[in-house]
C-alpha cells in the first residue's frame, strides 16, 4: 500500500530559516514606494510586529504608527509579538537601503579627502569653506526635480547627488581661481570679484548646459531617471545660484567694501 500526503513544493528560506514569502509587483508606471507606503504600516500592525522589543525602548501607547516607523534595513529581522517568528521587508527597497549602506561607509573618508584637496589648493580655509557652502545650493533643485518628476530619492538619486557636488565644486574653483587672479593682477578686489563673475559666467553655464543636455536622453529609462534628474535640475538651479552667492560670500568673508561713488 502506500499514502498520499501533502507537501511543500516548494520552500523559501531567508538567512537559513524557513519563510513565508509574499511578493507583490507595482502596476506600470507607479513607483514601489507608491504601493507600500500606504499599507506598510497597516501590515505590520496586522502582523504584530512587536515594536518595544524592535527598538529596545518601550512605546508610549499613543504612539503614531506609520510608514516610516520602522526603517526598512539590508538582512533586517523584525520581531513579532508571537514567539519564534520575525518578519523583513525585501524586494526592490531593501536592495536600495543595502547600496545605500554601503555607499554611506565610504562618504565620510572621501568626503574628508575632497576638503583636504581643496584647502591644499587655496592654501586657505576661507575660500575653501565657500566652495563648500554652495554645494547645499543643489538640495533646491534636486528637490524640485524630484518632487516634479514623481521620483524617489533611491540609491540612483544619491549618486547623482554626489556626482553633482563635485561638478558644482568644480564650478566653485573655477570662480574663485578667477577672482584670486585678478586680485593678484593689481585690480581694484571688489571690481575682482564682479569682472570674474562676468568673465566666467559663459564658461560656466555652458558646461553646466552641456552636462544637462547629456542627461535629457536619460529621463525616458526607468533604471537611470532619478539619477539624471537629480544631476539635470541640481545642476541648473545651483549653478545659477553659485554664481551670485559665491561672489558674495567672497565679499563677506574677506570684508571687501563697495567703491565709493566720486563725486563729479
Amino acid at each position: 500500500g502506500f499514502e498520499t500526503v501533502f507537501e511543500d513544493a516548494n520552500i523559501w528560506r531567508r538567512g537559513r530559516k524557513t519563510t513565508i514569502k509574499i511578493h507583490c509587483d507595482p502596476p506600470p508606471g507607479m513607483l514601489a514606494t507608491s504601493l507600500l507606503w500606504p499599507i506598510k504600516a497597516e501590515i505590520e500592525q496586522t502582523l504584530g510586529v512587536d515594536l518595544a522589543a524592535y527598538t529596545g525602548k518601550p512605546v508610549p501607547k499613543d504612539e503614531q504608527w506609520g510608514p516610516d516607523t520602522i526603517k526598512i534595513k539590508f538582512k533586517d529581522q523584525i520581531p513579532l509579538k508571537n514567539p519564534g517568528y520575525t518578519m523583513a521587508w525585501g524586494g526592490e527597497l531593501e536592495d536600495s537601503a543595502k547600496g545605500q549602506s554601503y555607499v554611506m561607509k565610504s562618504i565620510p573618508t572621501f568626503f574628508v579627502l575632497m576638503v583636504l584637496v581643496v584647502v591644499f589648493l587655496f592654501n586657505s580655509v576661507r575660500q575653501p569653506l565657500i566652495i563648500w557652502i554652495t554645494v547645499p545650493l543643489a538640495l533646491i533643485g534636486v528637490t524640485a526635480g524630484l518632487l516634479l518628476f514623481n521620483q524617489p530619492f533611491g540609491f540612483m538619486a544619491m549618486l547623482g547627488f554626489l556626482s553633482l557636488s563635485g561638478m558644482l565644486i568644480k564650478n566653485a574653483i573655477v570662480l574663485i581661481d578667477q577672482i584670486n587672479i585678478e586680485i593678484r593682477s593689481g585690480k581694484d578686489p571688489y571690481l575682482s570679484v564682479v569682472d570674474s563673475g562676468v568673465s566666467r559666467l559663459i564658461p560656466v553655464s555652458m558646461a553646466a548646459a552641456t552636462t544637462i543636455l547629456g542627461m535629457l536622453p536619460l529621463f525616458k529609462d526607468a533604471f537611470f531617471v532619478s539619477m539624471a534628474v537629480t544631476i539635470a535640475m541640481g545642476l541648473l538651479f545651483a549653478t545659477v545660484l553659485t554664481l551670485i552667492v559665491v561672489p558674495t560670500l567672497y565679499t563677506v568673508f574677506y570684508r571687501i567694501p563697495h567703491p565709493k561713488k566720486t563725486k563729479p
